[in-house]
């Protein structure tokens, strides 16, 4: 047990030091302004410092402290005593302002601290650590049974990690990203953080010469975001990270395979995708976005699941666009896409808006057996090859209005649930009133 008694108060401000260490506080800065047993030139504060949180998406941020070291070991501190720190605490605006003693803060300290968060409305927290806190959180450290220090707290092991992701070099970046996975596996709590600081690192412009890394990277998020085998009625596997946001806005990605994945929203907006994207039989719960995304080879989202809204307005496909069996719960925006080759919504079911208006096909477009609950904008959309949407079902507004064809279209077997709605059908078709629903034929 530290004799608090025998430090002078320049040994005690180390000692306080040397404790805010342990517990996982980074970048302190002692702000001891002249040699000697006192601090002149500390302007009422003596100790800075960080401290990481962990916001309950899993996302990291520092808090900064400001620290007040009082060696009373025969005496109550003052309030006189504490008020240059108050005021030091006042116009820095910290996250927390601790005040750590020795001995014991006076009743009046304490009103006046209750009086001073009052009148003055602090947005900041004022904490102190009187003698039994600071004993006891001695005790554990000496002790070890409190899991502190750069190599046992998670978290600093988390802020160490973050400073080599951009390092130079690509062995250190691959090992930094190995370190990384392992933290999320051990510490459910720190797994969002993690996925984030990969998602960041994907979104950096690397040189292709990064390609391995980058490839290494999307794999964690492979390992750690799908499940093949996927039943509700079975627990998932371990090593299954559930309830997971994905921003992957901006990045560039190599053969990205997240195939039978799953994430609560996923953000790729101008994203760009060098070979083939795979998302067949993924599940996005809420938000998924591909706005302005840049798909270079083939894209198979075929059995996908989307959420709340799913949005791939300005998107460019150049090789082949699968989206054959995939259900969208809501709003399916494709506005303004170009597809090089031939696109697919084979049996698609969308249940809410389809929005293709002002989109090209410069393939085949196949809506075959399609099901689209609500409004079908396919207005001034661009069929350069052949059309289908045979079998097609509609249960709202059609409106093909400005559209061209340049080679065959087929509506064969298509219906409209409500016959008595505007519909915009292309040149040489009509919906057939008398069977319900209307049946779209030629005219």
């Amino acid at each position: 047990m530290t004799d608090l008694d025998k430090l002078t108060p320049t040994q005690f401000e180390n000692l306080c030091e040397n404790l805010l260490r342990a517990l996982g506080f980074t970048d302190i800065n002692w702000r001891k302004g002249a040699n000697g047993d006192s601090s002149p030139g500390d302007d009422g504060c003596d100790l800075v410092a960080k401290y990481l949180r962990i916001d309950p998406d899993g996302s990291p941020y520092q808090e900064t402290w400001a620290i007040e070291c009082k060696h009373y070991q025969k005496s109550t501190v003052p309030f006189s005593k504490i008020e240059p720190f108050l005021t030091f605490a006042e116009t820095t605006r910290p996250n927390v302002a601790l005040i750590i003693t020795s001995g014991y803060l006076s009743n009046g300290t304490k009103r006046g601290i209750e009086k001073w968060k009052e009148t003055r409305k602090v947005s900041y927290r004022i904490k102190q650590w009187e003698k039994e806190e600071l004993l006891a959180l001695l005790a554990q450290t000496q002790s070890g049974s409190l899991k502190i220090g750069p190599g046992l707290n998670p978290v600093s092991i988390f802020v160490n990690t973050l400073a080599h992701i951009s390092h130079e070099n690509s062995l250190v970046r691959s090992g930094t990203l190995t370190a990384l996975e392992k933290l999320g596996e051990e510490i459910p709590d720190l797994r969002q953080g993690v996925v984030n600081t990969i998602c960041e690192y994907l979104r950096t412009k690397k040189e292709v010469a990064d390609s391995e890394v980058r490839r290494a990277a999307q794999e964690i998020l492979r390992r750690h975001l799908t499940w093949s085998s996927r039943r509700w009625d079975k627990e998932p596997p371990r090593e299954l990270w559930e309830n997971i946001n994905i921003d992957l806005r901006e990045a560039t990605l190599i053969d990205f395979n997240l195939d039978h994945g799953y994430a609560q929203e996923a953000k790729f907006d101008g994203a760009k995708f060098l070979g083939d994207a795979r998302f067949h039989k993924v599940n996005f719960e809420e938000l998924a976005s591909f706005s302005g995304a840049t798909f270079e080879d083939d894209a198979d989202f075929s059995g996908a699941q989307f959420g709340d809204s799913a949005s791939f307005e300005d998107a460019s496909f150049a090789g082949k666009a699968s989206f054959n069996r995939s259900h969208f719960e809501g709003v399916a925006e494709f506005t303004r896409v170009r597809f090089e080759k031939y696109a697919t919504f084979n049996s698609a079911k969308i249940g809410s808006v389809a929005d293709f208006s002002k989109s090209t096909f410069e393939g085949d477009a196949v809506f075959s057996s399609v099901s689209i609950k609500h409004e079908a904008e396919f207005q001034e959309v661009k069929f350069n090859s052949e059309a289908a949407f045979d079998l097609a079902r509609f249960g709202d507004t059609i409106n093909f209005r400005g559209s061209v064809f340049r080679d065959l279209f087929t509506f064969s077997g298509a219906t409209a649930e409500d016959i008595h709605l505007g519909h915009s059908l292309p040149s040489g078709y009509k919906i057939l009133r008398e069977v319900n629903p209307g049946l779209i034929v030629e005219s």
